[in-house]
């Protein structure tokens, strides 16, 4: 017997919840048209407002602490991701992730603003003590080397020692990217199978209104998924565990692909993806899904660093003995003292560009692993303001 609208609806509602995850609606001035349950609950306000509808028509300034939010509300009609930290009502610093579409307000036909809200404190939190572990460990390193340089005979045992606490606080911080990321897959999984159970509609029909939040829900769980891989790659690297099965592949095909896959990407921002990449290359000794991983992640951070509008370009010929491939872009271009600093673990020149347009600032260092086993090579050549080309060869 098939279930009721309401059994439906309770369902669908029931799992829903169980994500963790709030929706809301409001106007570019910051008035609330909309605000669920879980909203309330990452707000810390439901002691205070025991039902979402008495929230309705507030602002949202009234709800917790955020100086600026309206005025950045009215500035981002637009898609766009963003991590904001705010006080919550019970006066603890909390972050939120949020994911806004522009919407159409039903009763005035005006602008508003769809958002998906998401309690993200546990990894910010998580974020900044592997940030403050990396900064002590890189400096403990510095002040040894200087200490080395500078000590004689009769002090080598002691510095042998340091050296070796320094190794094991390596060896530490490396097992606990490793925990964590394994600890974040588990509630993804939930996410990603009770989400795509409800999107294939196997538990009842859907409305419009359901597909739309569910898959923007399942697009949040991709996206901290593959920060989770690239975490796990990270560790597997660092721990000597990181190989490839390469084979003959063709790569104008495996171009093409990744292409395909990121072309929505670039059609959000009006730009045009190029593939000057000629049919009848020969194949290459490689691992098609790394080296599909190194392409998207060039031209994943093109499209982010290109205006809208912008054009980027994948090209790949024979030079002697191997095959290079480059990515250009005629987006901001880079900073030459900043080129170095491009292919290190975590490293975002520019942390407010980077709390935009998102990222982990692991995928070039990932890129450059992958493409060292292959026994090639990897690099940029860019200019401020005049757009860059990343790239890299396969033997």
């Amino acid at each position: 017997m098939l279930p009721s609208g309401n059994e439906r609806d309770a369902f669908y509602r029931e799992a829903f919840n169980n994500t963790g995850i709030g929706l809301s609606h409001f106007l570019p001035d910051g008035t609330i048209l909309f605000m669920d349950q879980n909203a309330l609950r990452i707000f810390e306000i439901e002691d205070r407002y025991p039902e979402p509808a008495m929230v309705f028509g507030k602002p949202i300034d009234e709800l917790f602490s955020y100086p600026g939010l309206k005025e950045q509300l009215q500035a981002k009609l637009r898609n766009h991701s963003l991590e904001y930290p705010f006080i919550a009502a019970s006066g603890k610093k909390k972050w939120i992730l949020l994911d806004s579409d522009p919407v159409r307000d039903p009763k005035t036909c005006g602008e508003a603003i769809q958002a998906v809200i998401q309690d993200i404190t546990e990894r910010k939190q998580a974020e900044n003590h592997l940030m403050k572990l990396n900064e002590t460990l890189e400096q403990r390193i510095f002040e040894s080397t200087k200490q080395l340089a500078a000590a004689d005979a009769e002090k080598s045992s002691i510095q042998q020692a340091q050296i070796a606490a320094l190794e094991q606080a390596g060896i530490f911080k490396d097992q606990f990217l490793s925990i964590l990321s394994h600890e974040l897959r588990t509630p993804l999984n939930s996410i990603n199978g009770f989400g795509s159970i409800l999107l294939d509609e196997v538990a009842g029909s859907l409305n419009e209104i359901q597909h739309e939040y569910l898959s923007k829900m399942l697009s949040g769980a991709d996206k901290l998924l593959a920060l989770v891989n690239d975490l796990l790659d990270m560790t597997r690297i660092q721990a000597g565990q990181f190989s490839i099965i390469p084979h003959a592949i063709d790569f104008p095909e495996v171009v093409g692909k990744v292409l395909e896959i990121l072309k929505p990407l670039a059609d959000q921002k009006h730009q045009c993806l190029l593939n000057a990449v000629p049919d009848d290359l020969p194949p290459v000794m490689a691992d098609d899904l790394r080296i599909a991983q190194v392409l998207t992640n060039l031209i994943n951070n093109a499209v982010k660093f290109t205006a809208d509008g912008g054009t980027i370009t994948v090209r790949a010929f024979i030079e002697g003995n191997h095959l290079l491939c480059q990515v250009d872009d005629d987006g901001i271009g880079i900073v030459q003292e900043d080129i170095p600093k491009l292919f290190r673990r975590f490293s975002q020149l520019d942390e407010t560009q980077a709390r935009q347009l998102g990222g982990s600032g692991l995928g070039l260092s990932i890129s450059k692993a992958i493409i060292e086993a292959h026994k090639g090579e990897i690099g940029v050549e860019s200019e401020w303001g005049k757009g860059s080309t990343f790239w890299f060869t396969l033997p």
